[in-house]
């Protein structure tokens, strides 16, 4: 009699294990929804950062029947790997390069990667990766440019993991020209208000960049981005002598112009009584003492009195000739 009891009860173990994980990875896949649909409908900063809260929730909970998990939608993908050490994670090796809006990215953790790590007793840790393509989420006071929009988190259940002596790697690939931008590896780190969502910093952090692609080595988990930046650098000598000279050249066919029309009105007493005419003669004029001025202002540099009284005019000029 008791070994059929202990037969019911261990049936009835197994079969509530083996309904249960499915109902699990099915909360990942409608978490994973939840927040597509959100995106897709404005990405309201505040919402939609809740539902990605609880889609972090719902990987760290979900049962995995094997030592990974891999879940691809168009705007986010989730990784979970329980054996991680050494491991490298390549998109290509799960995206579909033609049907996928993603880009390319990899990431790289070192062997050595738990030693200065003290994980709770007999509590599984787990590697979460999520890609997102939404830096609306992540917007800062500045409305900082990042690369593709591409946001990369990473974490270890619910540790707080800092100071590794072997950084993390993670590498964004791109296809843009980016000669004038300076690229920065940025993490993201939470603010304290409403008011105050977060920033991006770069502490901890290394940028390596190449030409199609961005290296970034950090000593922590989170949420990672490549910050774009206009460059300070001066422009390059050899485009910048051909382009002075097409806008002086510009500047001075459309000045002549506008002196030229002028002067025929000025001939013309026809069009004296002309109200319309007379608005456009004086739209002419304020454009040509507008290239005039700008003509001019190469040759005062020097002089900062007359170059701020040349400023002001070349101001006045611009907003008599805007409509």
């Amino acid at each position: 009699m008791d070994s059929r009891i202990c037969l019911c009860f261990f049936a009835c173990w197994v079969f509530v294990n083996s309904t249960s994980a499915p109902n699990k990875e099915v909360d990942v896949t409608a978490a994973m929804e939840n927040y597509e649909g959100h995106i897709d409908s404005g990405c309201a900063s505040n919402e939609t950062r809740k539902v990605l809260k609880n889609l972090e929730t719902a990987l760290l909970k979900v049962h995995l029947q094997r030592d990974n998990l891999i879940t691809v939608h168009s705007n986010i993908q989730t990784l979970i790997y329980t054996k991680f050490e050494g491991l490298t994670i390549n998109s290509e090796d799960f995206l579909d390069p033609d049907a996928s809006r993603q880009s390319r990215h990899s990431m790289y953790f070192p062997k050595r990667f738990l030693k200065n790590i003290q994980p709770t007793p007999a509590k599984e840790i787990r590697l979460i990766c999520i890609y997102l393509k939404a830096s609306c989420l992540f917007q800062d006071r500045q409305n900082s440019s990042l690369l593709s929009g591409d946001i990369i988190g990473l974490s270890l259940g619910d540790m707080s993991v800092t100071n590794l002596r072997e950084p993390v790697e993670i590498r964004f690939w791109h296809n843009y020209s980016l000669d004038n931008f300076s690229m920065t590896c940025v993490f993201w780190e939470e603010g304290t208000g409403k008011d105050n969502l977060g920033e991006w910093r770069t502490e901890g952090c290394k940028t390596n960049a190449s030409q199609d692609s961005v290296l970034c080595q950090c000593n922590h988990l989170t949420y990672f981005a490549v910050l774009l930046q206009l460059s300070s650098e001066p422009l390059d000598e050899k485009l910048l002598v051909p382009l002075t000279y097409l806008s002086d050249i510009g500047c001075g066919v459309s000045a002549s112009a506008c002196f030229i029309t002028i002067f025929l009105y000025l001939f013309t007493r026809k069009l004296y009584h002309d109200s319309t005419t007379k608005i456009h003669i004086n739209l002419l004029g304020a454009l040509f003492f507008l290239n005039v001025s700008f003509l001019s202002s190469k040759t005062l540099v020097d002089h900062l009195w007359w170059c701020s009284i040349l400023a002001a005019f070349l101001h006045y000029s611009l907003l008599c000739s805007s409509p």
